[in-house]
């Protein structure tokens, strides 16, 4: 197992890393383990081929059926993830604590839209409090021929763009086991390796004090809200994406730039909320600033039923949410009074770098 090259990716004062090796997934020295294996495979299809990962673990002794029989997590349907019961208590032949295996829906689409489902994916199963060292091979570049390479930049970025959020991950090992594929890909890695440097004029400017983040079926609440609040703060600035991005810009990164900018983020959890990409990608870079601000950056408020409360994810149910339902204007109200905001508003913006 030899380490061709690695990106240093830059959270604040911290660092993480994503690194690009030689060798076999189901070689992992046992003195020396990863948290999580991550898997790609279809839908409760874990037959052990010649050429498979699942394949290349069953060797060894590893066998992921017997794994999926007794699963400790199951989220394939709202994630694309199952996560295995702890594995090195097992005495097992491969340095690895769990296997987590992605089966979503399907595994094709743009390989932005790939590697996008998988590291939102990926929530569930992360600590808050510790980073984890996760290793997978290049995702859909085996039995779904997508081209290694296209997979690899797409790998590369969305890992780098995550990881700068403050996705909890120390280390991200990216192993490819034939040599000349590594050969072949290593230019490509050093590529990625200076598109991931930080620039150095890089500023997040504060033109807004909240973030709403809804769903388009919502948008109702959230001018219910959005007056509310203005009622309240008539200097509040709202991030409001339907007259806030410009047709053609690249929203993910605006969006980005906003939600660092903003004291808090409103969350208008509905089913429709819950059921779209985008929405979900927002409320996970939130859970990842609601943990850096010590618990004080979102503010979701649950506006539409879900067939069954449970349906929210795990992480958000343990954060203390309004009940808005079913749209209920003077809920709504009620709640953008419990959001204090005006002692804070006009220093936000006046501090903010220009």
């Amino acid at each position: 197992m030899d380490m061709v090259d690695s990106i240093t990716i830059h959270d604040g004062s911290r660092e993480r890393y994503i690194s690009f090796w030689q060798g076999d997934l189901a070689e992992i020295p046992v003195n020396n383990p990863v948290d999580l294996i991550i898997l790609s495979a279809f839908r409760n299809s874990y037959d052990p081929t010649p050429s498979s990962i699942i394949g290349a673990l069953h060797r060894k002794g590893l066998s992921v059926k017997r794994l999926a029989e007794n699963k400790a997590i199951d989220l394939r349907d709202t994630s694309g993830f199952w996560l295995s019961r702890p594995l090195l208590e097992q005495s097992t032949p491969v340095g690895v604590r769990r296997i987590l295996c992605f089966e979503p829906h399907f595994l094709g689409g743009q390989p932005s839209e790939v590697v996008g489902n998988l590291f939102r994916g990926l929530f569930p199963f992360l600590s808050d409090t510790q980073d984890a060292t996760v290793a997978m091979a290049i995702l859909a570049a085996g039995n779904l021929h997508e081209d290694p390479a296209r997979m690899l930049r797409a790998l590369i970025a969305a890992a780098s763009m995550w990881m700068k959020r403050g996705l909890p991950i120390h280390e991200l090992r990216i192993i490819e086991k034939d040599k000349n594929r590594v050969d072949g890909l290593t230019p490509v890695f050093a590529e990625m390796k200076k598109l991931s440097a930080p620039a150095q004029d890089e500023t997040t400017v504060s033109k807004y004090h909240v973030f709403l983040s809804f769903s388009s079926k919502d948008a109702n609440e959230a001018d219910t809200i959005a007056k509310a609040l203005k009622s309240r703060a008539p200097n509040i600035q709202l991030f409001d994406y339907r007259l806030t991005i410009d047709t053609g810009k690249v929203w993910q990164h605006e969006i980005d730039q906003a939600m660092r900018a903003c004291l808090r983020m409103i969350s208008l959890l509905s089913p429709s909320y819950l059921s779209s990409p985008e929405c979900r990608e927002e409320l996970s870079v939130a859970r990842l600033l609601h943990k850096r601000r010590n618990h004080s950056f979102l503010f979701p408020l649950y506006v539409r039923s879900l067939s069954n409360d449970e349906e929210l994810p795990f992480w958000l149910q343990a954060i203390s949410y309004i009940d808005c339902r079913e749209g209920d204007p003077e809920k709504l109200a009620a709640a953008a009074n419990r959001l204090d905001l005006q002692a804070n508003a006009d220093r936000h913006l006046s501090e903010s770098p220009q």
